[in-house]
């Protein structure tokens, strides 16, 4: 993330290169001094990326602190193509207020679900109906 024509070079390459749509997976930025998200997105976006996930923590942050929402809501505002918001979703509950606050299409949830596999439905059962699942699918 920190050579951002490097990531234009790259994105440019690869969607000339498929016949598919191509998507991105990245985070809020190097590290704290150094979040550059909103640039990159833009990179992306005008690069021919249909989809962005961001994960709501620096490079530098790797699981040592909480994921932080502002820079995937600041994202979601300046792009038009859909934004997926990723980092410590791990409860249904959890899930809806990432998806309020920030305004992204949709969550990615990782390694909750280790463990908890049935989290996925959880979340989207409570998504869908409001009502917390009474029991996981074994």
């Amino acid at each position: 993330m920190q050579d951002e024509q490097l990531i234009q070079d790259i994105l440019e390459s690869v969607i000339k290169a498929v016949d598919i749509p191509v998507t991105l997976k990245m985070r809020t930025g190097w590290d704290v001094s150094h979040k550059n998200a909103q640039t990159i997105a833009q990179i992306a976006q005008k690069s021919g990326i249909q989809m962005l996930s961001i994960h709501g923590r620096t490079k530098e942050d790797k699981y040592k602190v909480e994921a932080e929402y502002h820079t995937i809501k600041d994202v979601v505002r300046q792009v038009n193509i859909p934004v997926i918001a990723n980092g410590d979703v791990a409860s249904a509950d959890k899930a809806k207020k990432i998806l309020e606050y920030t305004g992204a299409s949709g969550v990615m949830v990782g390694r909750a679900t280790q463990g908890s596999p049935w989290l996925i439905h959880e979340i989207d059962h409570f998504l869908k109906t409001g009502q917390h699942a009474q029991n996981h699918p074994a």
